[in-house]
């Protein structure tokens, strides 16, 4: 999909990529003045957002594991990584020892 914009007076078609493009690296308006660069990045997310009735403007979900037989890596909670996430989640016990934890909690765990 093309979009016509005027930059500096002077009128350019290209497609969304193509305007991209042309803001980073060694693109054509990389180096232009932050005044046009900014005219530019605005014109194209009013064209962009312009074409939908709806706009999200966030989603997130998270989840949280309780167990007795792991902790998270830190008790700290980060923004960037929450508590560590799975990958750095450490296990208490090994099997046979969280078996015998069931076991002698009557084989029914409460988190309360």
């Amino acid at each position: 999909e093309f979009l016509t914009l005027s930059v500096d007076g002077t009128e350019r078609t290209m497609t969304y990529t193509e305007w991209a493009r042309s803001l980073s690296g060694t693109g054509e308006y990389a180096k232009a003045p932050l005044e046009t660069r900014l005219a530019i990045c605005a014109s194209l997310e009013e064209s962009f957002l312009g074409k939908y009735y709806r706009i999200p403007l966030s989603a997130s979900s998270s989840s949280v594991l309780l167990s007795g037989q792991v902790e998270n890596y830190t008790d700290e909670y980060s923004v960037m990584y929450g508590f560590g996430g799975l990958r750095l989640l450490r296990y208490r016990m090994d099997d046979a020892e969280w078996f015998d934890y069931v076991r002698a909690s009557g084989g029914r765990l409460k988190y309360e």
